[in-house]
């Protein structure tokens, strides 16, 4: 238990704060029962075994491991120059997780042609590109039209799919 919890006026400025940044992810007003629904998930953790979540943290985090194509999984070395698939990137300009200059860093790493990568930017941070009513409403929509035209054969470069759109 923190300070603010033991008091009352500070647990107030504390629960008012993070309602507006529940709001702010969500990109929306909430009801009472939003907020909590989404305050029980956030709050709600992986179980993962310590040895697996240390070695998480040490390989892709501190050591970049899979931008240099020196992390393993399931026995294998993970090569993203070996990715040559179209690809769709989303940034969240406010990320605070993946900021967007790494993000865009990636296409150095994949070997997918340039032609076929497509790149977005949303206004919002981390979790509202996955759980933004905004972000979700337009930039997703975009990413699912994107992914249509492909699987009927459509386009296959970033410049078809801006002019069947």
């Amino acid at each position: 238990m923190d300070d603010a919890e033991l008091d009352p006026a500070r647990s107030a400025e504390h629960a008012d704060a993070r309602v507006l940044q529940s709001a702010d992810i969500l990109q929306s007003d909430l009801s009472r029962e939003m907020l909590e629904r989404f305050l029980n998930w956030h709050r709600w953790t992986v179980n993962l075994p310590g040895t697996y979540y240390l070695q998480v943290v040490r390989e892709l985090f501190r050591d970049n491991r899979l931008a240099r194509n020196s992390f393993e999984a399931l026995g294998r070395v993970v090569d993203l120059g070996a990715v040559r698939v179209p690809l769709y990137r989303l940034a969240g300009q406010a990320d605070e997780v993946t900021p967007p200059e790494q993000l865009l860093e990636t296409i150095k790493l994949v070997g997918t042609p340039r032609e076929q990568v497509s790149t977005a930017a949303a206004e919002c941070g981390h979790l509202s590109l996955f759980l933004g009513a905004h972000t979700i409403a337009r930039e997703w929509q975009r990413i699912g039209q994107w992914i249509r035209c492909l699987n009927a054969g459509g386009a296959r470069t970033v410049r078809e799919f801006e002019q069947a759109a």
